[in-house]
């Protein structure tokens, strides 16, 4: 039953998933907010701002080159979700790094515990996998991720992916009917971010 957050005690809940939330990601990416992507473009956060509070929300793919805000909006806008979602009830994403799900999945598949390890990434209400391109994509793993992303599509729950690679070389990565799902724009939206590296300069340039 979605939690009544019209009382003290739902406020009091809805606080501390959040906290919970920001304790479980990288420490840099903890007071990231909204206003922490100003360096960006304003019309690419608009639109994705609008992806994600239109209903049923829409994923998105983020590609572009090191250090161009990509994680940071993705983080920007799971925080904001947090903060506003309590208007409709219970909200709980998921972050995990590619190269981590990698080395989680293949460990579950390993030990016999493969149904409940993709429980976790398959049933959240948003998914964000960062850095689709840092891992070794095995036949094995595209399965995974094929199997992932086919069922949270299917039950209609949103995810963010962000890669250095164009959507393009998606393929050589990731599964070529995995590619060609992400490509749907009923259910997912590409947004390429400019070939910039915020890490390196504060000014950006349109």
């Amino acid at each position: 039953m979605p939690l009544d957050i019209s009382s003290e005690k739902g406020a009091r809940i809805s606080v501390a998933t959040e906290e919970l939330w920001l304790s479980m990601i990288p420490a840099e990416f903890r007071e990231v907010d909204l206003a922490s992507c100003k360096e960006l473009n304003p019309r690419l956060v608009e639109f994705a701002l609008a992806c994600v509070e239109i209903r049923p929300m829409i994923s998105m793919y983020f590609f572009g080159d090191w250090g161009s805000g990509k994680t940071t909006l993705a983080f920007a806008l799971i925080r904001h979700l947090m903060q506003t979602v309590a208007k409709e009830g219970y909200f709980w994403p998921n972050y995990i790094s590619a190269r981590d799900l990698h080395g989680r999945l293949t460990k579950a598949v390993r030990e016999g515990y493969e149904s409940y390890e993709f429980e976790i990434w398959t049933n959240c209400d948003l998914l964000f996998v960062d850095d689709l391109d840092k891992t070794t994509p095995t036949e094995s793993w595209k399965m995974h991720l094929f199997e992932i992303f086919n069922k949270r599509m299917t039950n209609n729950l949103p995810s963010i992916i962000t890669c250095n690679c164009i959507p393009e070389d998606l393929a050589h990565i990731i599964d070529g009917a995995l590619a060609s799902r992400i490509a749907d724009k009923k259910k997912w939206e590409i947004i390429g971010f400019p070939k910039k590296d915020l890490r390196r300069s504060k000014i950006v340039q349109f």
